[in-house]
């Protein structure tokens, strides 16, 4: 998913968008309550295949039992770790037709959460 904030990575390093687009995952509020979480609170996202932490979210218009993450959060702006860290190296063999080629299968990263 892509932010208004910058393109892809591009602008992270710009300190003016870096004061309103701070790395966040976004949670619905009731998979907050379920997790001890606030708005602000510092999360440890993590999986079989690693973790990463940052400041999480309420979003109501987020699924529940889904997360989001805008595209191109990069190390450097994390608490801690990458977001790659919790992707996986497989890729959707249809993407190979795709002008492209192939890309990974991010959207569907199974992930826990909880407080860091």
């Amino acid at each position: 998913m892509r932010t208004r904030y910058r393109i892809h990575n591009q602008f992270n390093d710009a300190k003016w968008i870096q004061q309103f687009a701070e790395p966040r995952i976004e949670l619905n509020p009731s998979e907050m309550e379920k997790r001890g979480l606030a708005t602000g609170d510092a999360v440890e996202v993590f999986n079989d295949r690693g973790s990463f932490k940052c400041r999480v979210k309420a979003n109501e218009s987020i699924r529940p039992g889904s997360a989001r993450m805008f595209e191109g959060q990069t190390a450097d702006f994390l608490i801690e770790g990458n977001v790659q860290n919790v992707t996986n190296d497989g890729y959707v063999e249809r993407g190979a037709e795709l002008m492209c080629g192939p890309v990974i299968p991010f959207s569907d990263t199974l992930v826990e959460i909880k407080k860091a």
